[in-house]
């Protein structure tokens, strides 16, 4: 029984069924691979500070910094790819436990806002639809000599953007936007927190 016409139908009616399935995983693969190459940025961004920096890190602030990127891995994955790829994602990047939040406790001097200023600087150049809102304790602490302060002076000392470019906006000492190529703004807030005395 010669089969060659049907050979030729099924490949016929292949090549113009459209294959969903092989799409969306084909997609959520690509998903995957881009969350990975975004982390892997993130993670580099931040091992720049120990040679580029006038402020290494400290071996707690370097801890606190693999935990921040376990935190942040549902934000640079999206959502639905970190759901669908949870276990394969912490594998990867050596994550004991992937939470939603972190809470570090250190003493005084012992870099907070320093550490905490430098991971917000290389999420802001590394992942471009970060958008980052914090509640500092007090006007200065939000402001220009505050947490604000910094992340400004690591963009501009270790990752080379110029204040007050079209590239890079400083407003009122507690807003800093990033235009970077695409759509996405990466944007940091801090604003004082607590009433005003009047």
């Amino acid at each position: 029984m010669d089969i060659t016409n049907l050979r030729e139908f099924y490949d016929t009616i292949q090549d113009e069924t459209p294959l969903p399935k092989r799409t969306r995983l084909m997609d959520a693969l690509n998903d995957l691979q881009l969350g990975h190459q975004y982390m892997h940025t993130l993670m580099h961004n931040l091992s720049r500070y120990d040679t580029e920096s006038k402020f290494p890190r400290s071996r707690d602030q370097v801890l606190i910094h693999r935990k921040m990127c376990a935190v942040v891995a549902r934000v640079v994955y999206r959502y639905a790819t970190f759901e669908r790829y949870k276990m394969d994602i912490m594998r990867e990047h050596g994550f004991d436990d992937v939470r939603n939040k972190l809470a570090a406790m250190m003493p005084r001097r012992e870099g907070k806002t320093v550490g905490s200023a430098q991971f917000y600087a290389a999420m802001l150049v590394s992942i471009p639809w970060s958008n980052i809102c914090l509640v500092a304790s007090n006007q200065r602490a939000a402001g220009q000599t505050g947490l604000s302060g910094h992340v400004k002076y690591f963009l501009c000392t270790v990752f080379g953007k110029r204040e007050n470019t079209k590239d890079f906006k400083f407003n009122n000492g507690s807003v800093i936007e990033l235009k970077q190529v695409g759509l996405d703004v990466p944007k940091f807030k801090c604003y004082p927190g607590g009433a005003k005395n009047k």
